[in-house]
Parts: structure tokens; sequence; C-alpha cells
């Protein structure tokens, strides 16, 4: 094996492991079992600054933070970082769920106080998606699929349906008030609560976002609040981007079974017909 080879089967290697990491911490974190399972995570703490990485439902963070100097070397599979309530007094960069996090000076709140700190967190989107193509670009699974991505109108109509569902069920919301959930009953009622949900209900609680909620809005009095009742409102742009992927991959995943059955009915069909052979019977000499 030449040493190009090698290199690429060792990148091949890597990208594995990240995409299957990295499920299966989106998995872990997701929140979708009957009881909290604990946040993954380890923290190496020298004199000076600790470096810790772990796992919400964020994604997976990455933090500097600056510690005493009199503090000796240890390593500890747990993380104390502001990833688990979010960076509220950090310099924040967010696209998408990409986000960059910088607290250049220590923050006093009173009763406690936050390091100085860097952080950079990244969504499981960004992870699954991209290790997963650069997989299928280094092994040949990038070829094999190659000749059943090209279009046909009934692929490409299955694919658009698909997706159009998808964005209207990311579009309409579910509502609750405080108490009660809100089923309209005619679809009049559901497009008055889409479009002007305040005037529908004084106090309504949207969420939107399929299969994931990656948003809440909330109105007391007509008016939008930052808290509906205690809870929180507002984007969750890293689940916003994850059911983005997930409609595309349906989509793909439709017009690849579609054209695939397709090509292999065009094959069957342009196959010459099989001809029964008659047994020659010789005659005795």
């Amino acid at each position: 094996m030449s040493a190009p080879s090698r290199e690429k089967k060792l990148v091949a290697t890597i990208v594995a492991l990240v995409f299957f990491g990295s499920t299966l911490l989106w998995l872990w974190t997701s929140g979708v079992y009957y009881r909290p399972l604990p946040k993954p995570g380890c923290a190496i703490r020298f004199p000076f600054v600790s470096l810790e990485a772990g796992a919400n439902e964020q994604g997976v963070h990455f933090v500097a933070m600056r510690q005493s100097g009199r503090q000796f070397p240890t390593i500890r599979f747990e993380t104390r970082f502001s990833g688990v309530a979010g960076y509220h007094h950090s310099h924040v960069v967010n696209f998408l769920g990409l986000m960059i996090a910088v607290l250049p000076t220590a923050y006093d709140g009173g009763d406690y106080s936050v390091s100085p700190h860097a952080a950079l967190v990244l969504p499981f989107w960004l992870l699954i998606v991209g290790a997963g193509y650069l997989f299928s670009v280094l092994t040949p699974i990038a070829t094999w699929l190659w000749p059943y991505c090209r279009l046909s109108r009934r692929s490409c109509a299955a694919g658009g349906f698909v997706l159009a569902l998808f964005a209207a069920l990311n579009v309409v919301p579910s509502a609750e008030r405080p108490g009660a959930a809100i089923r309209p009953r005619t679809i009049s009622k559901w497009v008055e609560l889409t479009l002007q949900p305040s005037l529908a209900y004084p106090e309504v609680m949207l969420t939107y976002g399929f299969p994931f909620t990656c948003r809440h809005k909330g109105f007391i009095n007509t008016k939008p609040v930052d808290l509906f009742y205690g809870a929180s409102t507002g984007w969750k742009p890293h689940k916003a981007m994850e059911n983005v992927c997930v409609a595309a991959l349906t989509a793909f995943a439709l017009v690849l079974a579609i054209e695939f059955l397709r090509r292999d009915e065009s094959r069957r069909q342009a196959a010459p017909p099989n001809k029964a052979v008659n047994p020659t019977v010789g005659s005795g000499g």
C-alpha cells in the first residue's frame, strides 16, 4: 500500500470515528429519555488555565478558562464550563449553532463569578453531516451513489414534496395556554393561529419545529414576552439546522430510492428476452 493510500485510509478512519462519536453524543444528550443522563465531559486543569471538553444538546464544547496559578495539574471526567447554562456573560457569535464565546475579564455577579474564558461550540448537525460527507468522498460510497443522483421528473417531484411537507410542519406551530393545550378544529383557526396568534389568544405559547423543537414564542396580553410563566422563549439555531438536515436527508434518500428502482426497471426492459433452447436430437448412425 502506497503512502497516499495509507494517509487516505487513516483520514477515512478518523472521519468515521468522528461521525459515529458525534452521533452517539447527539443521542446521549438529546433528552428523549425518561430521566436526564449525565453530561459527558473531561477537564485537564493546569496552573493558570484549564482545558475542558464536554457535550450538551447544543453540541460539543471546547473551553479554555483562566485558573489560579496555585492549582496543581489534575484530570477530571466532569466539567463546570459555562455551556451547561449558556454563555450569558460572554461576547457571543452564533451562526446556526456554530458558536464562539469570549469573556476577556472576570464577571462578578454578586453571589457568583465567572472566570475569563474562550469557547468554541461545534453543533452536532455540522459534525455528523460534515463527517458523513467526507467519509462518502474518501470511500467508494460516493461513486456508488452518484449514478442515482441525476434527477428525473418523478424523483424531483417526490423530493420537492418531502421538502414542502417538512417546511409546512415547521411553519405551523403547536400551541398551549397555562394548564391546557390548544387544538384548533378548523383550517381557518389553524391559519389564524399561525399568522395572528396574539389576536386569536391573548395568552399563548407557540412551539415550532419538526421533528425537533427549534423555537418557542410566547404572548401575554397579546404582547410578545421573553418568559412565558417561567418558560424561556426564543430560537434554538442548532435545532433549526437539525430539522433542515433531516428534511434534506429524507428527500435525498427518497430520490435515491426512486432513481434506483427506475434504473433497475429500465435495465430489465432493455435486456433481451431469454429464449428457450431446444435440445438437438441426434440421429443414430
